[in-house]
């Protein structure tokens, strides 16, 4: 399955946005604060966060859900018609956001792994590619365990 990551959050709105993610295993990490399942992350106008460890959810095991002045917003990522995987939303005002293509399913072994920026503007909730690539799913866990260890942040 592909993997999506929020990797930024740029908030150029002139309200704040309140997003809430469920994933069972990857819980966001923002400012040394790693959130819970649906503890509120309150973006302030003007703000530009780094994130990691922030997956949009794999549609059969949870959302992310982006609250803005104009309606709600809620995105997985999920297979389209063809089998590949996108990344999907619906909005509250039924004003549903194009699919945006992430790769094919991969396998046990690999699986697409794309870095996202998540611009949000008054005028709604953009994704935006900012690295892409095949991640080995072993690679990618060595990868975190190494910088925790390097590092001591998630």
């Amino acid at each position: 399955m592909a993997m999506a990551w929020i990797v930024h959050i740029r908030n150029t709105s002139s309200a704040q946005v309140t997003l809430r993610q469920n994933d069972p295993t990857w819980h966001p990490v923002i400012n040394g604060h790693q959130y819970g399942i649906d503890e509120p992350i309150v973006v302030a106008p003007g703000a530009d966060l780094r994130c990691s460890y922030f997956v949009v959810p794999w549609e059969a095991y949870g959302r992310l859900e982006v609250t803005t002045q104009r309606g709600t917003y809620t995105f997985c990522v999920g297979p389209n018609a063809t089998g590949t995987d996108c990344l999907k939303g619906r909005a509250s005002n039924d004003q549903n956001p194009t699919p945006l293509p992430l790769g094919d399913q991969g396998n046990q072994f690999y699986s697409p792994s794309l870095e996202m920026r998540l611009d949000l503007s008054d005028t709604g909730v953009t994704f935006v590619r900012v690295g892409q690539g095949w991640e080995s799913v072993i690679g990618s866990t060595i990868y975190h365990a190494l910088k925790t260890y390097f590092t001591g942040s998630r």
